[in-house]
């Protein structure tokens, strides 16, 4: 009995030193084991949580935030299970889902605001330009 609770304690022993080196960028990154899992889990499983959404016509993203950030919650733990933390291979996912998936959302963040919106930002300016030059004149007194 107490060899088994030994034997557990050394396996939690092991994971977390194993852990710690990982995060401490002691061990290498095994980019092959990465892409791997990322093709195989990560991806498709975004990939099928975007069939559903209409994508090829307009701009998804207020409508897939959560599948967004399951996508980045599972890269980032597969980079910390492989040790590969390094932004520069997630790149390359990231280009191609936005490539794929996001073409459309940079025209459409783009374009103007209602009007209502643009009076309330510009009006103030305006305003203030316009008075400005007769608070200075009440303000000052008349030199002659």
């Amino acid at each position: 009995m107490t060899e088994v609770k030994i034997f557990k304690s050394f396996r939690l022993f092991y994971a977390i030193v194993f852990l710690e080196l990982i995060g401490a960028g002691y061990l290498s990154c095994n980019r092959t084991t990465f892409e791997d899992y990322i093709h195989t889990y990560c991806v498709p499983n975004f990939n099928q949580s975007m069939e559903s959404v209409n994508y090829h016509e307009s701009c998804p993203w207020p409508a897939t935030r959560r599948q967004y950030h399951d996508l980045i919650v599972c890269i980032e733990v597969v980079a910390f299970n492989t040790g590969c933390t390094e932004a520069h291979l997630w790149e390359d996912i990231f280009l191609e889902v936005h490539r794929v998936y996001f073409s459309f959302c940079l025209w459409s963040a783009l374009d103007d605001p209602d009007l209502p919106i643009l009076l309330v930002l510009i009006m103030p300016c305006v305003i203030t330009t316009l008075l400005m030059p007769c608070l200075c004149a009440r303000i000052i007194p008349d030199r002659s």
